[in-house]
């Protein structure tokens, strides 16, 4: 009975290791149980080497390897396993279970006030602002010269 539960948790680690969910680790373990010769089908064993390689980073060779030592440990694995006892939980490992502050924007609206003083022009300011257009135009050029470019 100590043989089996050490095979469990030798199968369970290679499972975790591979990055495969609890759902395909008890897929593997039906497959192999139910098949006459204890093997993975062809489609299942494909798709978690695939798995294996794009998530774990591993090449074809290694993944493949990794998946049939899994499946070798499966054939391991007796028909039923019973386990009972008590297991003390590492205090360390217990994080409390934080709920996010979801922090709200507060609603801003901006209404601006615009004033504007309209003062009626003397002949001395269009004479100004004539000859501000006159020195602009005169910086600038034509853009014959640079293709219009600056």
């Amino acid at each position: 009975m100590q043989n089996d539960l050490s095979r469990f948790g030798l199968f369970a680690d290679q499972a975790l290791r591979l990055g495969i969910s609890g759902t395909q680790a008890e897929q593997v373990v039906r497959e192999v149980k139910s098949s006459p010769d204890g093997s993975l089908t062809d489609p299942t064993r494909a798709a978690l080497v695939e798995q294996a390689r794009s998530e774990g980073n591993r090449s074809y060779d290694n993944a493949r390897e990794e998946v049939d030592r899994l499946e070798h440990s499966a054939q391991m694995l007796p028909n039923e396993i019973t386990a009972f006892g008590m297991m003390a939980v590492p205090q360390a490992a217990v994080q409390p279970i934080i709920q996010p502050q979801i922090e709200v924007e507060p609603e801003i609206t901006v209404e601006p006030q615009v004033s504007v003083t309209v003062e009626a022009a003397s002949n001395n300011d269009d004479a100004a602002y004539t000859e501000a257009m006159r020195k602009q135009a005169a910086l600038g050029g034509s853009g014959l010269f640079t293709d219009g470019h600056t």
